[in-house]
Formats: C-alpha cells, structure tokens, sequence
C-alpha cells in the first residue's frame, strides 16, 4: 500500500520514494478539494493521486495499475476514488478489454453508424438517420429545459442558472460498473 513517508515525500510499493517541495503538495491537496489531482513523481512514471485533501492512490507503472491507499480510520478508499486518472497517456481499465485511450483514439458518429447498422441489418445511411433523429430530440428535450435518460446509458440534467444554463450528465449503475465506479450494480 503506498503511503507517505514524510510530509512531501510518498512511497510506493515498488519501493519508488518520490521527494516533492512541501508547497507543491499543499498546492496540489488544495486543487483536489473537488477533482481528483494527479502528481507526477520524480522518475516521470509514477504519479500520486489526490482527493479531497489526502493522497488516494498511486499509479505504478511495474504494476501498471492504480493501488488505493487505505485510510485506517476511514476504512478502504470508496470504488470511485480507485479509478485511473483521466490522464490520456496511461489507458482506460475495464473488465472487457483494456486500451490505451488517447485523444485521437475517439469513435466518430460515422463508426457507431456503422455497428449500429451491423445490428440492425441495415444500411450505413439509414443508422445515421436514427442517429440524427436521437440527437435531434435530446437537443429539442434540452431547448424545453427537460432532462433525459437513457437506461443503461445515464441521466441528461439541464436547469437555468441566471442567464445561462446548467447541464449535468449522470452515468447509470452498468456504466459505472464499467469503469469500477459502482458497488451496486450486478449484471455483466
């Protein structure tokens, strides 16, 4: 379990020690009040992780995994708090296949027209119609100030707030489970 030695300096199981200046991790505790934060440690491969002011994991590249750091007097980190970091040059982790995920590896609506087709027995052009027509509704939902959701895909939330608006996506207990965010969810 990684744990931290010193004020500034942290320890990995691998037995990586990794030194920082006292002022960048006050920085970075602060940072990660609402979002996770990642440090990069001195070797330039392992990186610390942090949120809500405490250090939650450490990504270690000999494992090649993220190892949650387990508080004592709060218990085990929660799922959600042991996910990789959304660092593209590390790789989404799921129980079906893992890939290295980078900004130029997205699927473009043309693709999910394409196996959306595929399972359909339909042709390319008429998938990218129903594609379209789906888009078309959420946005008129949208415009409406209605929320949307997909089961099994999440919840679109839309509200006012001032003189713009808020929009809010909540994913559903199966992608959760994709990704090791949910406990609760027991298919797949």
């Amino acid at each position: 379990m990684p744990k931290e030695s010193f004020p500034s300096s942290y320890v990995c199981d691998c037995g990586k020690e990794s030194d920082h200046f006292e002022n960048t991790i006050r920085e970075i505790k602060e940072k990660s009040g609402r979002k996770r934060q990642a440090l990069i440690a001195d070797d330039g491969e392992h990186k610390i992780i942090f949120y809500h002011g405490d250090m939650v994991a450490m990504y270690c590249p000999k494992e090649q995994r993220e190892i949650a750091v387990i508080n004592r007097a709060k218990g085990p980190a929660r799922p959600q708090r042991t996910r990789r970091p959304s660092i593209s040059a590390i790789g989404v982790e799921s129980k079906h296949e893992e890939t290295e995920t980078t900004m130029d590896a997205r699927i473009q609506k043309n693709d999910i027209a394409e196996k959306l087709a595929q399972k359909m027995n339909s042709t390319n052009e008429k998938a990218e119609e129903w594609i379209d027509a789906l888009i078309e509704t959420l946005y008129e939902s949208f415009k409406k100030g209605r929320n949307v959701t997909l089961q099994g895909l999440g919840g679109f939330y839309v509200k006012p707030k001032g003189k713009t608006w808020v929009f809010k996506f909540n994913p559903s207990q199966r992608l959760r489970h994709l990704f090791g965010w949910s406990s609760t969810y027991k298919g797949d």
